[in-house]
């Protein structure tokens, strides 16, 4: 029996292709994650005009990995505190259609990515309109979106366990903190330069 006092799900069809042909692209944004290809974003980068013009794309990697080379017009959010400047500005970015990713989008975009939702929805409460309702994963990362598509990327490939990177370990540090405290611990290896435990790739 549904109880009528409970609020009504907002329902949002997705802008752009999702990469499970399977899905509908309508969706509560409560529950799954809305991923794109290398290639829907290509193609939303060329297109020009309000699709373009609309994009927000955020890098979640480590700021020597964004130094070394990032998707053209990304910004850097490393971490939580980061991102939540957007959130504080919801009506700076309205309409935004907002791409996340790391070097793989398997750990650390999903975990920022989670928390942007979660953080939007808690601001707005439940059933109603987000802020950001059109927010993207991009699927395989900056390695894979390099691979296709280097010439809309300014800057090479740094990866996050280069034995020739300088690692913060201050960074890394804010990293694994703001990761524990949302009782997600990151697995770490050793970089043999730094001699730092630092996450592994994601």
């Amino acid at each position: 029996m549904l109880d009528s006092e409970a609020p009504r799900r907002v329902l949002y069809r997705a802008v752009l292709p999702l990469l499970d042909t399977s899905s509908s692209g309508l969706n509560d944004i409560d529950g799954g994650v809305w991923t794109i290809s290398a290639d829907t974003l290509a193609r939303a980068m060329r297109l020009g005009g309000p699709v373009s013009s609309r994009l927000l794309i955020l890098d979640c990697r480590f700021t020597y990995e964004f130094d070394g080379g990032h998707i053209k017009g990304a910004h850097s959010v490393p971490d939580a505190s980061v991102v939540d400047k957007y959130l504080q500005r919801p009506a700076a970015f309205r309409n935004r259609i907002v791409v996340m990713h790391c070097e793989f989008s398997q750990k650390r975009g999903p975990r920022i990515m989670r928390f942007f939702r979660n953080e939007d929805r808690r601001r707005n409460g439940v059933g109603r309109p987000l802020d950001f309702p059109q927010l993207f994963l991009l699927h395989k990362g900056y390695s894979h979106f390099y691979e296709h598509h280097r010439s809309l990327c300014i800057g090479g490939y740094q990866k996050m366990d280069d034995d020739t990177a300088r690692f913060d370990g201050a960074e890394h540090a804010a990293s694994r903190a703001w990761a524990e405290k949302l009782n997600e611990p990151l697995r770490g290896g050793r970089n043999r330069i730094a001699g730092r435990k630092v996450p592994r790739p994601g």
